[in-house]
């Protein structure tokens, strides 16, 4: 498991948890799922070389209806507004992962073993074959 990775997954959970929104886990290797839908995602692109840098986006879904998301998506995707059943300020969910974020980042830094241990301790249960 990539750091950058679990440090945005992790900070993504501690959020969630933080708006009351429980039952959620992390499907690797980048999805947030709560009761098996996914409210958000991580994708992280890295660059090695002379000038090595790395990306870490994250998609979360904060205001969306059941119709804002394609038919197809409807029944494996779900947001804050659905969950909660209100509409929430993007900004102060915004400011709520940075903080996690920068939070998590030092971790990722200074204690790597227990950002990973974090980590699993969130992933989903294995689905039954």
């Amino acid at each position: 498991m990539h750091a950058l990775s679990a440090f945005a997954s992790v900070a993504i959970m501690e959020t969630l948890g933080e708006l009351g929104i429980s039952g959620a886990c992390i499907k690797p290797p980048n999805d947030i799922l709560v009761g098996g839908s996914k409210i958000a995602g991580v994708l992280v692109e890295t660059r090695t070389g002379r000038l090595p840098f790395a990306v870490v986006g994250i998609g979360f879904n904060v205001n969306h209806a059941w119709g804002d998301f394609p038919p197809e998506l409807r029944k494996s995707a779900t947001s804050l507004a659905i969950l909660s059943d209100s509409q929430w300020d993007r900004n102060q969910v915004a400011a709520r992962i940075l903080n996690k974020l920068a939070e998590r980042g030092r971790q990722t830094m200074f204690d790597r073993k227990s950002l990973l241990s974090d980590w699993e301790s969130m992933l989903c249960a294995p689905s039954a074959p």
